[in-house]
């Protein structure tokens, strides 16, 4: 099915709109303490985070869920580490054509991140998977890029 982009561009501003409000809840749904701090500094949630996820069997009811959560996560980690920015990736030949993306990296030309993509990959793995080994897969092939 073809993506309709403006349709996607539209929908971006309710995604951005939501994106704190799901991270808190998404913290404190999860008892780490200073829930609201996953927003200023989601780097200090990456070890906690990943222990959780490691070791959490994922029912197929709760997938969705958990991949929107991680999805944020993911891309604001990009974001504060980086300067990166949430966008829809309107490059219709980019694989990422019409994602919700972080890319314009102060230091990081061309590179692009889907972390939805990423949530996705994470949640479909089995109890071990690592939230670390992939944020680390992603900045080396940031390094690459």
């Amino acid at each position: 099915m073809p993506i309709d982009i403006d349709k996607q561009k539209e929908k971006f501003e309710s995604f951005m709109q939501q994106r704190p409000i799901v991270l808190e809840e998404f913290a404190h749904s999860l008892g780490f303490s200073e829930p609201h701090e996953i927003l200023e500094d989601p780097i200090s949630f990456l070890n906690p985070l990943n222990r959780w996820l490691s070791d959490k069997e994922i029912p197929l009811d709760t997938r969705s869920w958990l991949i929107a959560r991680l999805g944020y996560f993911i891309g604001d980690v990009f974001v504060k580490q980086y300067q990166g920015q949430w966008q829809v990736c309107e490059e219709s030949t980019s694989p990422f054509y019409g994602h919700y993306v972080v890319s314009q990296f102060a230091h990081k030309e061309g590179a692009i991140i889907s972390p939805l993509d990423v949530a996705v990959e994470l949640v479909l793995q089995p109890i071990g998977r690592s939230l670390l080994n992939a944020i680390e897969t992603i900045e080396n092939d940031m390094t690459t890029a």
